[in-house]
């Protein structure tokens, strides 16, 4: 007869009479470069995405700090990114069958509102590194240094 009770990162605010009651005490420490990257990787999986691998190194630089929950938000973050764009978009272009946004001065573009668009006949781009990045800085980490040191 076996339990498992995840704890919350503060494990010092619990109190200690209840942290008894556990025969064995975990830690699982944040993730380093390496693992951040596949872990925005896996989160991008089933993502359309235009990221080098200079980008991939980066994102694993700039995101000390962050844990797997705080990635997954900022990636759902990025992606929401391209999808905000297509609400506010006047003018569109034709590209392999599908309307894209652009700018009013794009050879062909044509203004209409999304809303006399089918949704099937819409591309929404691929999440970028500026995606990203934009959405990191939108995202604090959960965990403060000062916590990691305790």
């Amino acid at each position: 007869n076996s339990s498992c009770c995840v704890l919350p990162t503060v494990l010092w605010e619990l109190d200690t009479a209840f942290l008894r009651r556990f025969e064995r005490r975990l830690y699982v420490p944040l993730p380093d470069s390496k693992t951040r990257t596949k872990l925005i990787k896996m989160f991008l999986k089933d993502t359309a995405h235009n990221i080098s691998d200079d980008d991939w190194e980066m994102l694993g630089r700039v995101t000390e700090g962050y844990s797997g929950s705080d990635l997954k938000c900022a990636v759902t973050d990025a992606g929401l990114i391209a999808v905000r764009e297509l609400s506010t978009a006047s003018h569109w272009s034709l590209r392999s069958a599908k309307w894209s946004p652009c700018s009013g001065d794009t050879p062909g573009a044509i203004q209409i509102p999304i809303e006399q668009l089918k949704p099937s006949q819409i591309a929404i781009r691929g999440v970028t590194s500026a995606d990203l990045t934009t959405a990191l800085s939108r995202t604090s980490p959960s965990v403060s240094p000062r916590e990691v040191e305790k």
